[in-house]
């Protein structure tokens, strides 16, 4: 499922899991997004959200 998400779609799976309580499955959505899209997740603005 996670591959067929483009990056923005990725995030905000990984918002929303934060958001509704599901960190684990949270930190596997953002390890998939930082396999995927490496410089994308350098942005000190997503890094603020996904923390």
């Amino acid at each position: 499922m996670l591959e067929d998400l483009d990056a923005s779609a990725t995030v905000y799976l990984a918002l929303i899991q934060r958001y509704t309580n599901q960190p684990e499955q949270a930190d596997k959505t953002i390890a998939s997004l930082k396999k995927k899209y490496p410089s994308y997740v350098s942005f000190p603005d997503l890094q603020q959200a996904l923390n």
